[in-house]
C-alpha cells in the first residue's frame, strides 16, 4: 500500500508531458482564433457582395431613366433598401440637362457610387462600390 501512494506522490510530482499539454492547448486557440477571423472575414465579404448587388441595380435603373433625382428612383432605391437591409450613402457624378431633377442626356454618362460604414474586428470600414452607365433616355 505504501509503495501505491509512493508512486502517486511521483506521478503527481511528474512535469513530463506539460509542454505538450500546453502546446496543444495554444494549437487549440490558434485554431479558435483562425474560425473567428474567417467568420468575420466571411461577413464583411457578403456585405461587399451585396453592395455590388445593390450598386449593379441602381446603376441600371438611373441608366434606364436617364435620372437620378426622380420620385421613381426614391421609391426604388428605398426597395432596394428594404430588401437588402443595407442603407447606403449614394451619389451621383454626370453632366445635367435639369440639375433640379438631375435628369441626363441620352448616351451621357452617369458615375453612381455607393458606400457603406461596417466593422471588421472592431475596426470601422468603409465599403465603396462605383459603377459608370450610360443614359438610356432622350429628353426632349
Amino acid at each position: 500500500m505504501k509503495k501505491l501512494k509512493i508512486k502517486a506522490l511521483q506521478l503527481l510530482k511528474d512535469n513530463k508531458g506539460t509542454g505538450e499539454l500546453i502546446g496543444g492547448l495554444i494549437g487549440v486557440l490558434v485554431i479558435i482564433s483562425a474560425f473567428f477571423l474567417g467568420l468575420e472575414g466571411y461577413k464583411l465579404a457578403m456585405q461587399y457582395m451585396t453592395l455590388d448587388s445593390f450598386a449593379n441595380e441602381i446603376s441600371k435603373y438611373v441608366a434606364m431613366e436617364g435620372s437620378c433625382g426622380d420620385s421613381e428612383t426614391s421609391e426604388r432605391l428605398a426597395n432596394l433598401k428594404g430588401v437588402t437591409t443595407l442603407n447606403p450613402t449614394i451619389t451621383y457624378a454626370a453632366t445635367f440637362i435639369n440639375s433640379r431633377h438631375k435628369t441626363v442626356q441620352y448616351g451621357d454618362t452617369i458615375k453612381v457610387t455607393v458606400q457603406i460604414q461596417t466593422t471588421f474586428l472592431s475596426s470601422p470600414v468603409t465599403l465603396v462600390r462605383e459603377k459608370s452607365v450610360v443614359s438610356q433616355k432622350y429628353w426632349k
